[in-house]
């Protein structure tokens, strides 16, 4: 529980630990590989849209990455959030092609199942979120207010059991961050190290 780890969304995670519960890591990586496939299946109906060739070229473009190919033989989180994030995407595309209250619906769910994954996902719904008002500005503020507004309203849904258990368990809704500067739950140290763990590992890091 002094894990800085243990104080961010886990739905990925929560669904491996059933897997191991049920039958091991090899249930966990069959789990993390039908995000993949899910995924590839995503991408080509989008690359679809334009052309067969462009599903085509999608979809080897992808393949061709080594890391991808590695995640889906393990059990990880990225395959997971890359699928909700191009879902995501194709309901932005779909409410961006036509005003559509679903298509607002179905962006404002995978936007939040995306920052349920990992924080940093929020990028995803905010910026698709920002380039629609943009570029559907001639609706009016009203319009626009509600829209950002379901978008937002999705993510809270998807993070407020995170937010309650950090609640429960270390007294701040959003730790790590804005923690106590007198009594911390996460030691400023032991954040500092882990964080540092965390950028050394990567394409370039050894």
């Amino acid at each position: 529980p002094f894990s800085l780890y243990s104080a961010f969304p886990l739905d990925v995670e929560m669904l491996y630990a059933l897997a191991l519960g049920l039958g091991g890591a090899a249930v966990a990586k069959l789990i993390n590989l039908q995000f993949g496939v899910l995924l590839l299946w995503t991408l080509a109906c989008l690359g679809r849209r334009a052309s067969p060739r462009a599903a085509l070229l999608a979809l080897l473009l992808v393949l061709a990455d080594p890391l991808f190919r590695w995640e889906l033989g393990v059990a990880y989180t990225d395959l997971a959030g890359a699928f909700y994030a191009l879902c995501a995407t194709v309901a932005f595309a779909d409410a961006l092609a036509a005003p559509d209250r679903r298509a607002l619906l179905r962006l404002a769910i995978f936007g939040g199942a995306c920052v349920a994954i990992r924080l940093p996902a929020l990028l995803v719904p905010a910026a698709l979120t920002a380039v629609l008002i943009l570029e559907t500005r001639r609706r009016g503020a009203r319009a626009l207010a509600r829209d950002s507004a379901i978008v937002a309203a999705g993510c809270l849904v998807a993070l407020l059991p995170w937010l309650v258990r950090n609640a429960v368990f270390t007294g701040n809704p959003l730790a790590p961050a804005l923690q106590s500067a007198s009594a911390p739950y996460f030691e400023s140290v032991v954040v500092h190290q882990m964080l540092g763990g965390s950028r050394s590992i990567g394409v370039g890091h050894g």
